[in-house]
């Protein structure tokens, strides 16, 4: 995604383009999804969010639409707020922990068939 217009964060301008009338693809990345992402090792720890985006972007399907991006985030927000939270997360009720390398027991776990 091109540079957000002055006073614009990257974040507020990938949110308009996804949900205005332009339906431009743009991945929303906010502190949530960032911290999911950071705990899979999509990104290193401590990423930033450009950093994030341009990783990512690249990896997701590119048939899905700005309405199918803005999804994926709701989901992956919806996911760090509420399970993969920044102070004691609840991995055990994750669907990602046979993926997630910071989940108690990666590794250690017969893989689900």
């Amino acid at each position: 995604m091109a540079g957000a217009a002055a006073g614009v964060g990257r974040k507020v301008a990938a949110a308009t383009l996804n949900v205005s009338t332009l339906r431009m693809r743009a991945l929303v990345i906010d502190t949530h999804h960032l911290r999911v992402l950071e705990r899979l090792a999509f990104v290193g720890g401590h990423g930033s969010l450009t950093r994030a985006y341009d990783r990512v972007m690249p990896l997701l399907p590119s048939a899905w639409s700005a309405a199918d991006l803005d999804a994926h985030h709701q989901l992956m927000k919806r996911l760090g707020q509420t399970v993969c939270r920044h102070h004691r997360p609840l991995c055990h009720r994750c669907p990602l922990q046979d993926l997630c390398p910071t989940a108690p027991g990666y590794g250690h776990r017969p893989r689900r068939a």
